[in-house]
């Protein structure tokens, strides 16, 4: 079964709408990404779906986590991130569904380096997408360029750090992704998660 991106929507805050209704039985990935505060307790939405944390880590830098909803009720949604007093990078995505979800996890405060990543990502694993979030303390807001799509990005500019959303499709090798960014950022974490059909 072909895995496909269906739709997303990004911004900085701790309530988000889907822009389309839902489709029954897609899977939804929210990333969030704080400079300040702690990883949100759950998310909720309006459709009383269920968010399970999937991954995530704390650094110095600030917080990211992964929340899926591995069957989404049909319906207009509006996603809420809970448990924290902190403005997020927030994106929100609907994919049609996979049959199985694998975490990465990737370096924390690189500084500068984001392009020495096939050590944390070398697995030659058969996949459909890989979406890879990093989550970056910055001096400005960015331009990117990375070895996968891009699909989105978010710059908080209250607390002056930046989100990228990218995806990996199963033409390329996971140990050939690449972030690199202009200006040059401070530090950085990143994870992913393995889609399989």
């Amino acid at each position: 079964m072909a895995i496909n991106l269906y739709q997303r929507n990004s911004g900085v805050s701790n309530t988000l709408s889907y822009l389309a209704p839902n489709v029954c039985g897609q899977m939804g990935i929210i990333f969030v990404g704080i400079r300040a505060g702690i990883i949100p307790s759950s998310v909720t939405d309006t459709n009383n779906n269920l968010w399970v944390l999937v991954n995530s880590t704390s650094t110095n830098v600030g917080d990211v986590a992964f929340f899926i909803c591995l069957s989404l009720v049909a319906g207009v949604n509006t996603v809420t991130v809970n448990g924290t007093s902190a403005a997020a990078n927030f994106i929100l995505t609907e994919f049609t569904a996979p049959i199985g979800v694998q975490t990465l996890n990737g370096p924390q405060n690189v500084g500068n380096d984001f392009t020495s990543l096939a050590s944390y990502f070398n697995s030659s694993s058969s996949f459909q997408h890989v979406l890879l979030v990093g989550s970056f303390a910055n001096a400005g807001n960015p331009t990117w360029s990375c070895s996968a799509t891009i699909v989105d990005q978010t710059h908080d500019s209250i607390n002056n750090n930046s989100t990228v959303l990218a995806m990996l499709s199963s033409s390329a090798a996971l140990n050939t992704i690449t972030f690199t960014a202009t200006p040059t950022q401070s530090s950085a974490f990143i994870l992913g998660l393995v889609l399989n059909g």
